[in-house]
């Protein structure tokens, strides 16, 4: 299953390396290789830009993929559907979206929003550009035809507004070894091996076994997480970590957390 939680914690599922079970941290560093690279040609399928990349993570089956991507202003019409489900978080920059009904959306830093499957429209760079991505789909992947793909779009991941949504749910413990809890749900696609959530937790720790591919994205609040090795890593706010299937160790939340 891919995850991705935004709540306290904004979470994605990724893989870097397959065989791989260590933890993969980005934060500040990463975004500083990121700069350190030369601007090159890339061609989306829709436009030519002026980009950096580095892919941090790809799942064993290649069709989960995880990583951090700059580009300069620019824009390209996205006439035919999108090929994938795409998670975007702004670290620098904007963008700007029109859509087929002609809704103009706007995300700038510290906000995310998503791509799905299917969506036609109008995607602009007005400020150069830096992001973690989340892409579903590099193999196959299928929506629920029933959704609405603008208004999934137009759904802006930012921290009030998860706040908010989730100070309407009552925390809660799933079983005795659980954490105190409260998560919702914002994006599946049709068998469920990709989701995009909100969670918040409050302080405690849990041993833990990671049956899935996961990128979380702290919004407030912190975590720590420390492997079978006794190897310990605090994810902080504004940092992410790709957490792979198989990992094994202990989920602390050291503070009241939103991801």
């Amino acid at each position: 299953m891919k995850k991705i939680i935004i709540a306290g914690i904004i979470s994605v599922v990724l893989m870097v390396n397959a065989k791989a079970v260590e933890l993969i941290h980005i934060n500040h560093e990463t975004f500083d290789q990121l700069q350190s690279l030369e601007y090159e040609s890339y061609d989306s399928g829709y436009a030519i830009w002026q980009a950096g990349d580095i892919e941090l993570f790809l799942s064993e089956n290649e069709n989960f993929s995880v990583g951090v991507w700059k580009a300069k202003v620019g824009e390209e019409s996205m006439d035919t559907p999108y090929p994938y489900n795409t998670l975007m978080l702004i670290q620098k920059g904007q963008i700007e979206t029109v859509d087929s009904s002609g809704d103009k959306s706007v995300y700038k830093a510290g906000e995310g929003f998503m791509t799905p499957k299917g969506w036609t429209g109008t995607f602009s760079i007005t400020k150069d550009l830096e992001i973690i991505y989340i892409y579903d789909g590099f193999v196959a992947t299928e929506n629920d035809p029933s959704i609405d793909l603008n208004n999934i779009a137009k759904n802006n991941y930012n921290e009030n507004a998860i706040s908010m949504t989730l100070s309407r749910k009552q925390f809660e413990r799933e079983d005795e070894q659980s954490l105190l809890a409260k998560e919702e749900l914002t994006f599946t696609n049709k068998d469920e091996s990709f989701q995009i959530g909100t969670w918040s937790a409050s302080a405690g720790s849990v041993p833990a076994k990671w049956p899935y591919d996961e990128f979380m994205y702290v919004l407030k609040g912190s975590i720590e997480m420390t492997d079978a090795n006794g190897k310990v890593l605090v994810i902080n706010p504004n940092e992410g970590v790709v957490v792979p299937k198989d990992w094994e160790g202990v989920f602390s939340v050291l503070e009241t957390v939103v991801k």
